[in-house]
């Protein structure tokens, strides 16, 4: 029997999948242009990475989906970050952080994929890359300047992030009104740039928010 063409089997919530990647690689492309559109870039491949479980909750993803929405992951909230982070701060020291942070999110994907865990309905082991490179983005885009000492932090949360993410913390997993909180705080972030706002007020609460989801596990249940 033929097996089917590959883009036969992409379901709608794969196509959310293929989206956040390439608002990812946009964020890339757009590092040096803008920084600070290609930071909003990756928190709008967030919102999608978001849509995306949504979608995948109601209608039926194909074997090919938990791999994709893994690669667009990678790329979004992975490499995307890690390239403007060092954008922002070319430095040795920076590429060897977002090296690390690279493979430690690739590492937590591996796993996510390779075990039982991505079955599980209570959560996750170790932080979402998708958390992760959100506060990265997030950061950045509340810091007022960029001088030796926001080196410093970024490069030392980043460091935290990479352990967090490899980690065998458990982390619970976020949908109904919390996601859909987030996503509002998104879209109010780019209502902010919309108008020509300060974007540093919304992305500083976000950024609150997502510093909590990180640091819940580590305070006790």
């Amino acid at each position: 029997m033929e097996e089917a063409s590959i883009l036969s089997q992409i379901r709608l919530p794969d196509l959310f999948s293929v989206l956040n990647a390439l608002l990812g690689f946009s964020a890339i492309l757009w590092a040096v242009i803008g920084m600070k559109e290609a930071l909003l870039l990756i928190l709008l491949a967030a919102l999608f990475d978001g849509i995306d479980g949504a979608v995948a909750r109601g209608f039926e993803r194909s074997e090919l989906g938990l791999f994709l929405d893994s690669f667009a992951d990678l790329i979004s909230f992975g490499v995307a970050p890690s390239y403007i982070v060092y954008v922002a701060f070319p430095h040795t020291l920076t590429c060897v952080f977002c090296g690390a942070y690279v493979t430690c999110g690739m590492l937590r994907l591996a796993r996510f994929n390779a075990t039982s865990l991505r079955l599980s309905i209570e959560g996750f082991e170790g932080l979402p890359i998708t958390a992760a490179g959100m506060f990265l983005s997030l950061l950045l885009l509340a810091v007022p300047r960029f001088d030796d000492f926001i080196l410093f932090v970024v490069v030392l949360l980043m460091a935290v992030l990479s352990v967090l993410m490899v980690s065998r913390v458990k982390y619970p997993k976020v949908n109904g009104v919390p996601q859909a909180c987030g996503g509002a705080l998104i879209l109010i972030l780019f209502a902010f740039y919309a108008f020509s706002l300060p974007l540093s007020y919304p992305s500083a609460v976000l950024l609150a928010l997502i510093s909590i989801y990180a640091c819940l596990p580590l305070l006790g249940k």
